[in-house]
C-alpha cells in the first residue's frame, strides 16, 4: 500500500481528503480495499490521517481484517464528514456509485471534486514487496491446484472438472478470483467458453483458472489433449507454446507493451483473437494492459499474464503464465508444465 505517495498526492494537489466507497455485496472499489484491506465502508484519506467508517454490524470484522487503526462506528459518517469543511474532496469516478454521489450531494455543499481514479491506477501499476509475496503464494496454490487435477483426472463432463476445482479451492480455504473456463473439444475455439455438461471428448482440452489469496489474484491456463493428437495439433500447439516464449524474453523495462502484442500478433495472425495479457492484483484485470492499443512502457515490479491464444470452427490454444518483472530479470510465478499434457 503506498499510502504516503497518495497522501502527497493530495497535499500537491491540494486536494483536503478523498473518499472511497465500497460495498462487499454489491460493488467493491478495489482502491479502497487497496488502502484499507477491507471491502465495505466509507474510507477517508486525507494528508495525514486514514479513517475507517464503517457499521456496528462489521466493526469487529474491520478491526480484525482492516490495516487501517482508526477505525469509526457511525450511523451518519457524514455527521463528521462535513466538519472538517473541505474546499476540495477527491472521488473515485471509475468507481463510485449513483447512492454515493447521493450522499455525498446531500450532506456536502460549496466544495470542488477531483478525480483521483489516475493517481490510483499508477499506483497500483506496480506492486510493493508485499502485494508480490501475496501474488506468488497464490501463484503457488493455483500450480498445486492443477496438478491435483492433473494427477487424479477422470472427469466425464466440463462441469464436474470445474466442480473439482472449486472443491479444491474451498480445501484450501481459498475463493476463485474469476469464473474457471472448461473448455472441451469444439468449445475450446470460443476464448470464453462458458462452462457447460458436455463430455469432455477427444481433443484440445482449455483450462483457465484462478484463485484469490489475501485478495490477490492469480491466472493459469494450459492446454491440454485428450487422445492423441494429430501432427498438426502438435504443430499448432508448439507454434504457439514458442510464441509465448518469444513474447516472455521480448520483455525488458522501458520496452513498448504495444510492441510486442504487434509482433506476436503478426506472428500468429487472424486466429489470435484477444489481448496478449493484463496486469493481475486485486483485480483480475487491471493495468498493464498488454495491447497493440497500450501506450505503457514495462516498469519495474509490474506483475502481469501473458497469454497468446489461438482459435478456430475446430479446436483453440492457449497457454497463459503470471509474470513479475524484476529490475534484472523476468520471473515467471507460475510454475506448472508447458509441454503437451496427453490424458
Amino acid at each position: 500500500m503506498k499510502l504516503k505517495e497518495f497522501q502527497d498526492y493530495l497535499n500537491n494537489e491540494d486536494i483536503d481528503y478523498a473518499l472511497f466507497f465500497s460495498n462487499s455485496a454489491d460493488k467493491i472499489d478495489h482502491n479502497f480495499l487497496y488502502f484499507s484491506n477491507f471491502d465495505t465502508g466509507i474510507l477517508l484519506i486525507s494528508k495525514n490521517d486514514i479513517i475507517l467508517f464503517t457499521s456496528e454490524m462489521e466493526h469487529k470484522r474491520a478491526e480484525k481484517e482492516s490495516i487501517i487503526r482508526n477505525i469509526m462506528v457511525k450511523e451518519d459518517p457524514f455527521d463528521y464528514i462535513n466538519k472538517l469543511k473541505a474546499k476540495k474532496i477527491g472521488l473515485n469516478y471509475d468507481r463510485i456509485s449513483l447512492i454515493s454521489k447521493s450522499k455525498i450531494n446531500k450532506h456536502i455543499k460549496n466544495v470542488k471534486f477531483a478525480d483521483v481514479s489516475k493517481k490510483c491506477d499508477e499506483l497500483r501499476l506496480t506492486k510493493t514487496e508485499k502485494e508480490i509475496d501475496y501474488l506468488k503464494k497464490s501463484c503457488k496454490f493455483i500450480d498445486k491446484i492443477f496438478n491435483e487435477i492433473i494427477n487424479n483426472f477422470n472427469f466425464k463432463t466440463e462441469i464436474k472438472l470445474a466442480n473439482k476445482m472449486y472443491s479444491i479451492m474451498r480445501d484450501y480455504g481459498l475463493e476463485e478470483s474469476f469464473s474457471p473456463i472448461v473448455a472441451s473439444s469444439k468449445n475450446s475455439g470460443m476464448a470464453h467458453h462458458t462452462i457447460s455438461k458436455d463430455r469432455i471428448k477427444k481433443g484440445f482440452l482449455v483450462l483457465d483458472f484462478g484463485v484469490k489469496y489475501k485478495n490477490y489474484c492469480s491466472d493459469l491456463t494450459r492446454t491440454l489433449y485428450v487422445g492423441k493428437p494429430t501432427k498438426k495439433e502438435i504443430e499448432d500447439y508448439n507454434l504457439l507454446l514458442d510464441s509465448q516464449l518469444k513474447a516472455i524474453n521480448m520483455i525488458k523495462i522501458n520496452n513498448k507493451v504495444a510492441e510486442v502484442d504487434k509482433i506476436i500478433r503478426n506472428d500468429l495472425g487472424k486466429k489470435f483473437l484477444h489481448s496478449l495479457g493484463h496486469g493481475i492484483g486485486l483485480r483480475i484485470h487491471e493495468a498493464p494492459s498488454i495491447s497493440y492499443k497500450s501506450e505503457e512502457t514495462f516498469k519495474e515490479n509490474m506483475v502481469f499474464t501473458i497469454e497468446p491464444g489461438i482459435y478456430d470452427n475446430k479446436y483453440g490454444i492457449r497457454i497463459e503464465d503470471d509474470i513479475l518483472l524484476n529490475k534484472n530479470n523476468i520471473k515467471i510465478l507460475t510454475k506448472t508444465t508447458k509441454e503437451l499434457i496427453r490424458i
